[in-house]
């Protein structure tokens, strides 16, 4: 990390362009790239914290979430008032609430998603769901929980989370380019094919998202 001029000029001197490369090209490839080398003993009084650096000065936080208030007071099939139901199979849907729109230069963002889920108990083993972060509308797959081979694994395989109700939780780093980008949690469901009687021609599950938070961070670079 040591950083040495080629060149210095003296007191007085003209200085030409090739010497004032040799004394500045060393220390061109240093911003970003600051070690315990590049400081000196007088900077922890000369920067405040408080005052000379911004709150978000490494990280920005962002959060979002929906909320069943006190998911008390169930519904005769089982479901708050106010969850979220989620009953076609087969595409993603986003969940209510936790979307959010930003504006970036570009750079890596870590996320956080977790949430209740559940089923009513007349059917609560009829069908999965799965969980993923979507982007601009679409799943980013490596942020997701469930599986996402539906062709070749057997009907006895679990592809997504089943059962009267269960926490799931999905995190991961993600890149996103420069621009205007929209993050929100999405769920899918999809008939159990074990239990596929129980289905009217394998349309519907009967689930729904009681509490659902999401927590965004950009990682200033």
């Amino acid at each position: 990390m040591w950083r040495f001029p080629k060149q210095l000029p003296n007191t007085n001197e003209t200085i030409s362009p090739e010497d004032l490369e040799g004394a500045l090209g060393p220390f061109r490839s240093l911003p970003g790239h600051l070690g315990e080398h590049h400081w000196n003993t007088t900077i922890s009084s000369e920067l405040v914290r408080k005052t000379d650096l911004a709150v978000d000065v490494a990280y920005r936080f962002v959060n979002a979430k929906r909320s069943a208030t006190g998911l008390k007071g169930f519904m005769s099939d089982g479901f708050h008032s106010s969850a979220q139901r989620v009953q076609r199979v087969g595409e993603w849907i986003p969940i209510d609430d936790t979307s959010h729109t930003f504006r970036t230069e570009g750079g890596l963002f870590m996320i956080w998603a977790s949430g209740m889920h559940f089923h009513s108990p007349s059917a609560s083993n009829t069908g999965m769901l799965k969980f993923g972060i979507l982007v601009n509308g679409g799943l980013y797959t490596d942020l997701s929980l469930g599986g996402f081979d539906e062709v070749e694994e057997g009907v006895a395989m679990e592809q997504g989370l089943m059962g009267l109700k269960g926490g799931w939780t999905v995190e991961g780093v993600i890149p996103l380019p420069p621009g205007t980008h929209t993050v929100q949690i999405g769920v899918k469901a999809q008939a159990n094919p074990d239990m596929a009687r129980a289905l009217p021609s394998f349309g519907f599950v009967n689930a729904s998202i009681g509490y659902a938070e999401m927590l965004i961070v950009e990682i200033i670079a």
